[in-house]
């Protein structure tokens, strides 16, 4: 074992004592990190969910002892869903006697479970997401490295839900920018990063109220904006629609009398927009503020569980955008 490898490992013990607890859970959802492809020079083509936990951990300099592995699901995470949100819930409230606690994810849509988490855990351990963008046996994959350091962050970082990628640690606010390339995220500052298993905070993240986990989502369907459109329809049941402007948060002028029925009829109405950065401004609706569409349909899905007013609805987008 050369020294970068014993420095990460040492970064798993480091700081623990007979009386602290020093394993890790590792719960696997399956993803581009879990994934295989055919061709080994191509990174593009592969089949996500292949691997398990433990051969994740097989080239890894991390002592099986120090590590605790709960299998999941094995999804490519374009498919993730509530459920399976219910089964990891449940798995890191059943977890005792563990310092952190690191989720294999896919990459697609891991920003919508690290920011899910974050507003339904308040957790007493860091809890870090970490994905890859080359599957596991491809040239020059990415996976190994993310893996490491994400362990090494869920045993240094104070308590609270992280995501990590590329060296980089994010936390609600971070976003896929990038298709393919290895740094694929972005967010207006990242958290931190990890330099040979050693994590270097910038800032802590801020406190927020949360809100319990519910035993089912509302419907929430977002609505996408653009030159010309006149009209939208609705499926059965939408209790929420997240509105997609443009700019600031700009809507159609054609739309307002709709929107304007929909709200009478006891549909809670949030403006978003589809520019990747900067604040929504809108006054006859709630606006997303810097939460990205994808991000303001969960919220809103999960205000409207627990029976939040406008109100009360548009107070936590102010918190959490």
């Amino acid at each position: 074992m050369d020294k970068k490898q014993s420095k990460i490992l040492n970064s798993m013990t480091k700081n623990s004592s007979p009386q602290m607890p020093n394993k890790i859970l590792l719960l696997c959802t399956g993803g581009t990190i879990a994934g295989m492809t055919k061709e080994k020079t191509t990174s593009s083509v592969y089949q996500a969910g292949e691997l398990s936990g433990a051969s994740l951990l097989e080239t890894l300099p991390i002592q099986d002892d120090h590590l605790q592995i709960q299998e999941i699901a094995q999804i490519d995470s374009v498919d993730m869903n509530f459920s399976i949100w219910q089964k990891l819930y449940k798995a890191i409230h059943e977890s005792a006697d563990v310092k952190g606690i690191v989720i294999t994810h896919g990459t697609d849509s891991m920003e919508e479970s690290v920011f899910f988490f974050s507003v339904v855990l308040k957790p007493k351990v860091p809890i870090v997401f970490v994905g890859a963008m080359r599957p596991s046996n491809a040239i020059g994959s990415d996976g190994g490295k993310n893996l490491c350091n994400a362990l090494a962050l869920a045993n240094q970082a104070q308590a609270g839900v992280y995501m990590i990628n590329n060296d980089y640690v994010f936390d609600h606010y971070v976003q896929k920018s990038h298709t393919h390339n290895l740094n694929a995220f972005s967010s207006f500052s990242p958290l931190g990063y990890i330099l040979d298993g050693n994590y270097f905070p910038s800032f802590e993240p801020k406190e927020r109220m949360h809100l319990p986990m519910p035993h089912t989502l509302p419907k929430v369907e977002c609505i996408y904006t653009y030159a010309g459109i006149e009209d939208f329809a609705l499926s059965e049941g939408v209790k929420g629609v997240v509105l997609i402007g443009s700019g600031a948060g700009s809507i159609p002028n054609k739309l307002i009398k709709k929107l304007q029925e929909l709200e009478k009829n006891g549909i809670s109405l949030v403006v978003s927009t589809r520019v990747a950065y900067g604040r929504v401004i809108a006054d006859r609706f709630i606006p997303s503020y810097s939460l990205t569409p994808p991000k303001a349909r969960i919220l809103l899905a999960l205000c409207l569980a627990h029976s939040k007013s406008k109100a009360e609805i548009k107070k936590f987008f102010e918190m959490w955008g």
